[in-house]
């Protein structure tokens, strides 16, 4: 398969296959040490949700509206507004349908 996972902030291009087997690794050290692990996307895909359910990976998907000022003037990556945003999307998800609010705050703590 030519499709790889990759950019500009990774030193190293993992083909798919590759890609699988690192999250596989990563979930079996996750589960022996009693630490639930899942994936996230903050934009809605089914491409994405399609993979994750293939591969039997745990995953969250929620759509986050990020407008321009969300996003860096120079490069279309999400700025420290838009990482907020993610953010605090991520933590009303979690406690709406995965960790009871009270375990999720001694957590954050």
């Amino acid at each position: 398969m030519r499709k790889r996972v990759s950019g500009p902030h990774m030193m190293t291009r993992y083909t798919m296959d590759e890609s699988v087997n690192v999250a596989n690794e990563l979930i079996d050290f996750c589960n022996k040490k009693g630490i639930d692990l899942y994936f996230y996307s903050y934009k809605a895909d089914s491409v994405y949700s399609d993979f994750m359910d293939t591969h039997g990976f745990p995953h969250l998907d929620f759509n986050v509206n990020l407008d321009r000022s969300h996003r860096g003037k120079l490069t279309n990556h999400i700025n420290v507004n838009g990482h907020q945003l993610v953010a605090d999307s991520l933590i009303r998800r979690l406690e709406n349908q995965i960790i009871p609010t009270s375990h999720l705050k001694q957590i954050l703590k």
